[in-house]
This record gives structure tokens, sequence and C-alpha cells, in this order.
């Protein structure tokens, strides 16, 4: 896991790698891209950074205009530099025309799937506990309604796996089953085809 600054606890058993910058966050994924076989850019990364940094505390002396520069494109880079089998995963937070957005990064960037939130929406997102998003591939649109960040988490990547897995062998889940039922669902149709696949 490659995290910017968080206080968010690491999930155990993770090797956790912590960046500050755009710069060094492109830096870290690039090196360590090859050794993954799905790349989830979850990073609310900035678009862009001051032109000019200063050392010192800049006086107040009256108007001032402060020119950007836009960071570097890791997800458009992550890309274009995957090897075969690769899945990438980006994320989008969109404040406006989020479904048109979302499909237009998509399609620009080059990822598998792309992850949509809707940053104004009350009682989700970034400083609650609560958030929703829809999973977008090129081919289909799939609405995670809210729910606690934890579970949203979970539901995410039992999209990113269902990605790579044979058709025959996903099943549909409704949200409101709970865990048992799931198990069960699982359970009759992977013995139904007598193999088991394990990710």
């Amino acid at each position: 896991m490659i995290s910017g600054p968080s206080v968010l606890h690491p999930p155990a058993h993770c090797e956790v790698v912590r960046v500050v910058t755009a710069g060094e966050m492109r830096e870290v994924v690039l090196k360590r891209m090859a050794e993954a076989t799905r790349v989830v850019k979850a990073a609310a990364v900035a678009d862009y950074r001051p032109l000019a940094v200063f050392e010192q505390k800049l006086k107040r002396t009256g108007p001032m205009t402060l020119e950007l520069e836009p960071t570097e494109d890791i997800l458009a880079e992550v890309v274009r530099r995957r090897k075969p089998g690769q899945l990438i995963v980006g994320f989008a937070a969109e404040t406006e025309n989020r479904m048109e957005n979302g499909r237009a990064k998509l399609l620009r960037k080059g990822a598998d799937a792309i992850v949509v939130n809707d940053v104004t929406a009350d009682g989700v997102g970034i400083e609650s506990d609560s958030n929703a998003a829809t999973f977008l591939t090129r081919t289909t649109s799939i609405e995670l309604h809210e729910m606690p960040k934890r579970q949203l988490a979970d539901r995410i990547l039992d999209e990113i796996l269902a990605l790579r897995r044979p058709r025959s062998l996903v099943v549909e889940m409704d949200d409101h089953d709970d865990a048992k039922t799931r198990q069960d669902r699982v359970l009759s149709q992977a013995a139904a085809r007598r193999q088991l696949i394990v990710e």
C-alpha cells in the first residue's frame, strides 16, 4: 500500500510506503507496480501544485496571483506502463456531471474500471463515515448506494475481483443479503461446477 499523509491505521499484515507529494507518489507507484496483478488508484492526489515554492512565509503586501502547474498524471502513466494481464482501477471525485465525467475519465485514461464519487452530496464522502459510489467499466455501471465506508470498500473489492473471474462463476448478490445467505449462494454454485477459484 502506498499512502499519502493519513490518520487512518493501515490494514494488518500490509506493507505501507508513506509519501507526501504527487511526485513521490508517482515515483513509488511506478517502482512497485511490476509486483502487482491489480493496481487500485484510490489516493486523492491533487491535480495542481504551486509553480513556485517559497522557503519563508510570504508577507502581506496586497493582492497576489499564484501560478499553478499540473501534477503528474499517475493513473495515465500506470495504464501506459501496464504489463499484460495487469488490472488497473482508478477513482474519480466529481462535483458535477458525475456519470458523464466518470465515463469520460474511464475512456480517456484507459483503465479497466473507475470508481466515481460525488463529493458534494450531504452525509457521504471525505469527512463522513459513510459513502456511495458508482463502479464503471466500459460495459457496466454498478450503483453502490450509501453504506459504511468499510462495507463500501469490500463491495468495491468484490467488483474488482469479478472483473477477472470467468462470467460463469460470478454470483449475483443482493445488497440486503446477510453474510450466511451470500455464503450459501456462492457455495451452491461452486458445488454445482465442482471447481474453486481462489484469488
